[in-house]
């Protein structure tokens, strides 16, 4: 996404819609994601915390993360 797009938040709704449908149609209330470590703070505004050590996933650091 171009940087200039960002201030739009356009991710931040997609996520948000992801988790009530989650919530919703599975009625699911913990998620747990394999989430890139850049995006930790990404997600950890989504109410999402970190657990457990970093790994690679195709080559890219990953961390688990966990919404209750």
């Amino acid at each position: 996404m171009r940087e200039n797009e960002r201030q739009h938040k356009y991710g931040y709704a997609i996520m948000k819609v992801s988790i009530d449908a989650i919530q919703k149609h599975f009625n699911e209330t913990t998620i747990k994601i394999s989430a890139q470590e850049y995006l930790v703070k990404f997600y950890t505004n989504l109410g999402f915390t970190t657990f457990g050590s970093s790994y690679l996933e195709d080559g890219i650091p990953h961390i688990a993360m966990i919404k209750p």
